[in-house]
């Protein structure tokens, strides 16, 4: 079973893996790619697997094994380009149906959630 964490920084990613988590996810709204590169810095070297949140220049520059994103978010294409895995944010069963080449959907929100 994989344990997913949602964090802000490296050290909550830290504390993330300490507790079991199996993959991070970097996720941080509102902040530009050079911002969230700098939060994002020796995540991949964490020994699990590393996702960044709507970003694939951030993803990239990062070293992530993925990207994640939403339906209204651009760059799945040049997630594939990049041999990134592809996670998608689905809210419908044909949001999931149409969510060809996501290796995993993250479904919800099942509860409001403050980002």
């Amino acid at each position: 079973m994989r344990v997913h964490a949602l964090v802000e920084d490296l050290e909550a990613a830290r504390r993330a893996v300490a507790a079991g988590a199996t993959v991070v996810q970097l996720r941080v709204k509102d902040v530009s790619t050079d911002e969230l590169v700098e939060r994002g810095r020796g995540m991949s070297s964490l020994g699990v697997t590393f996702v960044v949140n709507d970003d694939v220049d951030a993803a990239v520059a990062l070293g992530a094994d993925g990207v994640h994103l939403g339906q209204s978010d651009t760059g799945a294409e040049r997630a594939r380009a990049a041999a990134l895995l592809l996670g998608l944010s689905v809210s419908s069963l044909v949001e999931a149906l149409a969510a060809d080449g996501a290796v995993y959907l993250g479904a919800g929100p099942v509860w409001a959630t403050p980002s």
